[in-house]
């Protein structure tokens, strides 16, 4: 079961890896040179964009850190092929998100779990539409 303490960092982990991926992508539509591929990556850029916004006002507001600041974006790193890259983290934060449902309670968190359809549907979504 997943404590308010626990959604907290999950919120915060969660942010900083969409702004990271937000990041990367948007680098990656300027230089890439198959249109398919940028086509994809500038969709999922706008994505994770607002995945990150959503991430962030699901945080729960804890009144001892109050004065909490957002995570910085976690770096991304693609050694060779970027979209193989971007469809294996795609396949991760699919299990990560299905690990967060399973740890979360339907009933005591429903934001949550509207949060995790509404996401599990746009990444799904994305994997789908990867270039081949």
């Amino acid at each position: 079961m997943i404590t308010i303490t626990d959604l907290v960092s999950i919120c915060d982990d969660r942010y900083a890896v969409n702004l990271g991926w937000f990041e990367a992508l948007g680098s990656w539509v300027a230089d890439e040179p198959d249109p398919r591929r940028q086509r994809w990556f500038a969709v999922a850029n706008h994505r994770h964009a607002w995945h990150a916004d959503l991430w962030a006002k699901r945080r729960p507001a804890v009144p001892h850190d109050a004065e909490h600041r957002l995570p910085s974006p976690v770096a991304v790193t693609a050694t060779a092929d970027r979209a193989e890259a971007y469809a294996t983290f795609l396949d991760e934060e699919l299990a990560r998100i299905a690990a967060i449902r399973t740890a979360s309670d339907a009933e005591l968190d429903p934001a949550t779990h509207r949060l995790i359809n509404l996401l599990e549907a746009d990444l799904a979504d994305l994997r789908n539409r990867m270039p081949r």
